[in-house]
């Protein structure tokens, strides 16, 4: 089980607008372990903002669960 903030992506807002950095290597990261892991993604985050993430971070669906 890997955390979504601060582990993978990192959240930041200003005045005009809302972002979100993917940390090096977290695409690699994901694709390592996919082959050996299920992968569970966690955040204690709202599941609108969490998928938004998810689906910009895993384009090749290798996640297999989301928790919210």
């Amino acid at each position: 089980m890997v955390d979504l903030d601060e582990t993978l992506v990192h959240f930041f807002k200003n005045e005009k607008e809302a972002k979100f950095l993917i940390r090096p290597f977290a695409y690699d990261f994901i694709e390592k372990l996919s082959t050996y892991y299920e992968l569970i993604i966690f955040t204690a985050a709202q599941q609108e903002y969490a998928d938004w993430v998810l689906d910009k971070l895993d384009t090749k669906k290798l996640i297999s669960y989301r928790l919210y």
